[in-house]
């Protein structure tokens, strides 16, 4: 089987011209460390916004991630078929344990656990730690 293979010239400077003068040289490469090469080319250049704002972060948006969260949810509910009294106790626990996770941002916010019949109390965070309470809300949902 041939292999492919591009030739690369270097073509002699002027013999006059005071720089270094090449003789005309050939390198001939692989199609496959030409791939190699040009692969590794798109990963730096790919790379390199991201040195520029390594210091930049983005707010994350809550209300979105729990509509996506919820998106998705339902699509697992709809994709297994689950009776429609499994499918609200599903909604219902997973919605709940969301809302009980993020509670603890705001001071302001009461337990809905705590009017709820034979429900016990989850668990409190500990003060000295800290948590990320949006993504406990997000754990929530795929426990």
């Amino acid at each position: 089987m041939k292999k492919s293979t591009w030739e690369i010239l270097f073509y002699p400077c002027n013999s006059n011209s005071p720089d270094y003068t090449f003789g005309i040289q050939s390198i001939t490469v692989s199609m496959k460390s030409l791939k190699f090469i040009l692969l590794l080319l798109i990963a730096v250049a790919a790379c390199l916004p991201a040195c520029n704002n390594a210091n930049v972060s983005e707010k994350i948006d809550e209300t979105r991630i729990i509509h996506e969260n919820l998106d998705v949810l339902n699509q697992v509910i709809i994709y297994d078929g689950f009776t429609p009294p499994v499918a609200s106790r599903i909604y219902a626990y997973t919605s709940l344990a969301s809302y009980e996770a993020l509670k603890f941002k705001n001071p302001k916010v009461l337990s809905i656990t705590a009017q709820l019949k034979n429900f016990g109390n989850g668990p409190e965070p500990i003060k000295e730690k800290k948590y990320d309470f949006s993504l406990a809300a997000t754990h929530a949902f795929f426990w």
